[in-house]
């Protein structure tokens, strides 16, 4: 379960460093 919401923490994250770009 926390590895589920580590991956989804992970890609928010890059998401949001694309958008901050």
């Amino acid at each position: 379960m926390e590895d589920d919401r580590l991956q989804i923490l992970e890609q928010d994250m890059i998401i949001t460093m694309l958008q901050l770009q």
